[in-house]
């Protein structure tokens, strides 16, 4: 490895663990449901997102939604990666 290799992922490894508090507050505020400084931007784009997928979102998904979503998600994703080869 070069020094400039060396570097680099101190550099990457210092922000990754100098910002984890951080980001870590953050992901607990919006678990938590609490308010947090991005919430009058993304809200409303939420909201948007929501109504158009037809999601409720004060109703839990069951086990049988979750299961059919993400083995939606995985076709489609993976007929995507097909396709581009």
């Amino acid at each position: 490895m070069k020094t400039n290799d060396v570097l680099q992922l101190l550099a990457f490894f210092g922000l990754l663990i100098g910002l984890a508090p951080l980001l870590g507050r953050y992901m607990a505020k919006v678990f938590a449901g609490d308010g947090t400084f991005l919430r009058p931007i993304f809200a409303p784009v939420e909201r948007w997102i929501y109504r158009l997928g037809g999601v409720r979102a004060e109703s839990e998904m069951s086990w049988k939604q979750y299961f059919a979503a993400v083995l939606i998600f995985n076709l489609v994703a993976s007929s995507s990666c097909w396709r581009s080869r």
